[in-house]
């Protein structure tokens, strides 16, 4: 033989041998493996990306902010709401199969296997009935039959499916059926859907976990045979590398190729070492994994195995039957090693690893043997090896396999079969997590103590064992040991699970430790833990440090970033926590706590840093949802807040969200409904009924009902809110109540000392009122008062009845600055509540200083109006904004032109854009009284009374139309409760004369 002459054998040389759709089908296959290959080696080296679920837990804390500030009657009146911040800690869920790597291993399962029975049925030898039974075997350990039809004679159906199958290879091998191999194989696969289907509808994806199990210690014997088999891939890809070339001066020489084949070794040989035991070795650090050698034998097995078939030619009888069955093989094996990898089961990875490392060393020793025996000499003469090194000489790859099983042996004897008992340990696992995933916890347990019984430290049944103790208080102890256990094996979701069940118990030095101890896996969510823990500990800069060593462990976690926006938003660094907050947000997704706590800045600082129109995921929490409620409302986007803040308060249980669904109900004018969301809160022990009452009296003080103002700020006071208390007292002086808000302000000052100095500002404001200079001085300096405070002084001053004192103070603040234009505008109203001409002159000062001015403007028509000077008032009004105060004065002016037609128009359209309006309401019933429109005038005020309760004027209004009605008892209340209300004494008695009758009906009295 002329070994110079010998023909060329590319590596692909078998590829262009196949027609068009087997090429097809080929690079399909081919491109699965791939797929298996990449997954696999990924799962071994990030088990717990496939496994294991990251749990955010945040813990809310909430915070009284004002979204915006109340102005009237030169008094400002925060309203707030409860705004949340959440800082986010992490809890590990167990360590279970997931629904997307079961459901790979399925289908590469079955492409695999189903490529096997198709090229079986290529096969004309006796040698096609193993292929036939490997397959239903697959078929028989999947318990697919029983899982689509769950009753005790299923064996039957399990062979009616299995002879489908076969029967349906015979018809193909016999040639009943000339189909070429890729219509085999689809109608295999297609047979296969019809069943998993069946299997999946019945069972759903836990019915895929279910196969996964049964089928474990068939795959595992498949698997292992298949690394027996590639075991000298590497040592076959090296030859091709080095030897394979067309042309001899391309080809290595022997030495080169020596040397190539010694690195081969020694990289074989160090894991082989580290895993046998006989020398501890840091293959993590060297980057040296037999996954990674096994990976790479799988994949190109398909190639270089391409020599073995000249040794199997007789019972193949194509190479395209040779080729898709390596494929298949490669295939099976991967899915399979796959699958308990993805699994989190660190046993398995070491097991296999362990076993692979030492039959590739193994095989790898006698194959270079075998290749340096029978062709050293060839390879000096540069001669192409790899087609000859299918005609072994010596001995064959079968003593080279067998070599290789004794070093395996000999590795596993000396230390008692250990990768053996370690993949029964994963068996056992496998079992538990099925059980686990169904639910049957104390069958779950079993399974794992019996892992444990031959594997007592291993990371995973330890965790999940401690994850299923944990719900037992009696097994918490015991749920910390198996945490410990689990630990040693540098396991840190271990440590971070356990450090929140000792901060459960309150033990947080424990928890410390256990987190401290820790810190150097690398774990980002054991450093974050940590952070959050110094923080309760009251230690800033050790918690700054831990989050941003988190950082540094995984700088894509949003919510890290957040905790620490949110750490230094707490000790005033708003520039910092602006920068995090804005980090955290840049992430995407971003966490929901740090949407959140952006809200919650914005709201704090001023700061935006989300758009008005951001939207909430459907997956938002409460807490996100309701801070963007808030910013909403503190945008003044009342349109797209109202929906939101009725989304929320339908959960009973959420009183901030009902205390913001009865503000935007106030501000919808449903009064009566947004009393009654507050009234519902009076029902929960919990709620917050202070803040509550508090904003309804905000809200009513806007709206110019002090009378009801003060009503909610009293109760806000007595459900222990002192600012309750403070402003009840200020709107009791603008009712002229100036003795209970004396004392209400001397009882505040002594119960409540941060407000002393508000308190005493108050009061020397009132005694400035009264006109007691000297002892307003004492209370407080009054020439450190705001000109609105000094506005304030004469407006209380009027409430009493001090005309000169309000007079004098208003002329007071002119002198210090003329160009003030609002003394004019209270004094205008002054006058014209006494009817005074000076009014006029008065308003027309102030309009000569501000034409612009629409309250002046409204204030002169009204002077005009009392003054029976219609045209000129009937002037300024034509110009003004036509809202409910112009409104109702073009009213008055159609009255005193006895056009009540127009009158009642234009009082219905202000009372419509203002309905808690008083003066509006009074007029229209009268109007209404007058045109004898009883029903419309008992309507009115009754819808009144509903928003406010405290009016007299309109109580007295309701004992007219009940007297109307003869309604005589209901007019005697409405009367007793004008009265009551009433602080003139004088008018007390007009009603009292005017409903003597009614009164005595009322109280049971004889005529």
């Amino acid at each position: 033989m002329d070994l110079k002459r010998l023909p060329f054998l590319p590596i692909n040389f078998f590829y262009f041998q196949f027609g068009k759709p087997v090429r097809w089908l080929f690079v399909f296959l081919f491109g699965t493996l791939l797929l298996a290959a990449a997954l696999f080696y990924h799962a071994q080296a990030f088990p717990e990306f496939w496994s294991l679920e990251i749990q955010e837990v945040t813990q809310n804390e909430s915070e009284q902010l004002p979204i915006h500030t109340i102005e009237k009657n030169y008094r400002e009146i925060p309203l707030s709401f409860n705004v949340y911040r959440q800082w986010t800690s992490y809890l590990a869920g167990p360590l279970l199969p997931h629904a997307l790597p079961v459901s790979l291993f399925i289908l590469f399962q079955f492409l695999g296997w189903t490529m096997v029975l198709a090229v079986a049925s290529l096969i004309r030898s006796r040698w096609a009935y193993l292929f036939y039974l490997l397959f239903a075997l697959f078929i028989h350990f999947t318990d697919v039959v029983r899982i689509m039809y769950p009753a005790d004679a299923f064996h039957l159906l399990e062979f009616v499916v299995i002879a489908s199958y076969l029967g349906l290879a015979y018809s193909f091998q016999m040639n009943y059926i000339r189909w070429k191999l890729p219509l085999r194989w689809l109608t295999f696969l297609a047979l296969s859907g019809l069943y998993v289907g069946l299997a999946y509808l019945q069972g759903g994806w836990l019915a895929f976990h279910k196969m996964s199990v049964d089928t474990y210690p068939y795959l595992l014997v498949v698997g292992l045979a298949f690394v027996v088999f590639v075991a000298k891939e590497p040592t076959n890809l090296v030859m091709v590398a080095a030897n394979n070339r067309k042309f001899p001066r391309h080809r290595l020489k022997a030495m080169p190729i020596l040397g190539l084949y010694l690195l081969l070794l020694l990289i074989e040989l160090v894991p082989f070492l580290h895993y046998a035991g006989l020398a501890e070795l840091p293959v993590t650090d060297l980057g040296i994994s037999p996954a990674m050698l096994l990976v790479i034998a799988a994949v190109f097995t398909v190639f270089t195995s391409q020599n073995q078939f000249f040794a199997v030619k007789r019972i193949l009888s194509s190479n395209t039957a040779f080729t898709f069955l390596l494929l298949s093989w490669a295939l099976i094996s991967l899915s399979f090693f796959f699958l308990p990898s993805s699994e989190g089961d660190a046993v398995f990875i070491y097991a296999l690893n362990r076993f692979t490392a030492e039959i590739f060393f193994g095989v790898a020793v006698m194959h270079v043997f075998f290749i340096y025996t029978n062709f050293y000499e060839l390879l000096k003469a540069r001669i192409n090896l790899y087609y000859l090194m299918a005609q072994g000489r010596r001995f064959g790859f079968i003593i080279v396999s067998l070599f290789g099983l004794i070093v395996l042996v000999f590795a596993e004897g000396h230390h008692n079969w250990r990768s053996f008992r370690l993949f029964f340990h994963s068996l056992a696992v496998q079992y538990a997590d099925h059980d686990l995933l169904n639910a049957k916890r104390q069958d779950a347990i079993a399974s794992y103590q019996v892992a444990l019984e031959m594997s007592p430290t291993a990371a995973k049944a330890n965790y999940n064992l401690a994850s299923l103790l944990i719900g037992d208080p009696q097994a918490v102890n015991e749920a910390l040991k198996a945490y410990e256990r689990a630990s040693q094996r540098s396991f840190a979701y271990a440590r971070l699970n356990a450090a929140n069940v000792l901060l459960v118990n309150q033990e947080r030095e424990k928890a410390l430790k256990v987190l401290q101890d820790g810190l150097d896996e690398g774990n980002a969510y054991l450093a974050n833990n940590l952070g959050l823990l110094y923080r309760q500990l009251g230690q800033p800069d050790s918690a700054i440090q831990s989050f941003k060593l988190a950082l540094r462990h995984n700088p894509d976690l949003s919510a890290v970033y957040s905790n620490l926006g949110l750490l230094y938003l707490e000790h005033e660094k708003t520039k910092e926590a602006t920068d995090f907050l804005e980090a955290a947000l840049s992430v995407k997704p971003p966490a929901p706590a740090a949407i959140t706590n952006a809200i919650y800045l914005s709201l704090k600082t001023g700061k935006r840093l989300l758009s008005p129109a951001v939207s909430l995921s459907k997956e938002a929490d409460f807490a996100q949802q309701y801070n963007y409620l808030i910013y909403l409302m503190a945008d003044r986007q009342w349109e797209a807040a109202f929906p939101l803040a009725e989304q929320l308060s339908e959960d009973g249980t959420a009183f901030d969200a009902q205390i913001a669904a009865a503000y935007l109900l106030f501000r919808r004018d449903s009064v009566p409904q947004a009393m009654s969301k507050v009234a519902y809160l009076a029902q929960s022990s919990v709620a917050p009924l202070a803040e509550a009452n508090f904003m309804l009296g905000a809200a009513f003080y806007e709206r110019g009902i002090p009378e009801m103002a003060r009503r909610y700020f009293r109760l806000a006071g007595e459900y222990g809110l002192p600012q309750g208390q403070l402003y009840a007292a200020k709107t009791a002086i603008d009712l002229g109540m100036a003795d209970s808000a004396q004392e209400e302000l001397t009882i505040i000052r002594v119960e409540h000392p941060p407000l002393w100095d508000e308190a005493s500002r108050e009061l020397a404001m009132l005694l400035k009122a009264y006109g007691q200079d000297a002892f307003a001085q004492v209370e407080w300096d009054l020439s450190a008062l705001s000109t609105k405070e000094r506005m304030r002084i004469s407006l209380y001053a009027d409430s009493l009845g001090q005309y000169v004192i309000a007079e004098n103070n208003f002329r007071e603040i002119l002198q210090q600055d003329s160009s003030y234009i609002l003394p004019y505008l209270e004094m205008g109203r002054i006058y014209n509540k006494y009817g005074d001409e000076l009014a006029i002159l008065n308003l027309q000062t102030g309009l000569a200083k501000d034409s612009a001015s629409v309250p002046l403007r409204q204030e002169l028509a009204r002077a005009y109006l009392l003054q029976g000077q219609g045209e000129q008032a009937a002037i300024l009004l034509k110009h003004l904004p036509q809202n409910a105060e112009t409104l109702t004065l073009s009213a008055r002016l159609a009255l005193q032109k006895a056009d009540s037609s127009q009158a009642l128009d234009l009082l219905l359209k202000a009372h419509q854009q203002d309905p808690l309006r008083q003066e509006t309401i009074l007029l229209l019933f009268d109007l209404l009284r007058q045109q004898n429109n009883w029903d419309a005038a008992n309507d009115l005020i009754t819808r009144a009374l509903q928003a406010n309760t405290e009016n007299p004027g309109l109580w007295y209004a309701y004992a007219l139309s009940s007297k109307n009605w003869n309604l005589l008892e209901d007019a005697g209340f409405g009367a007793a409760k004008a009265i009551e209300l009433t602080h003139d004494e004088k008018r007390k008695q007009q009603i009292a004369k005017e409903f003597e009758a009614e009164l005595r009906l009322l109280a049971n009295e004889p005529d």
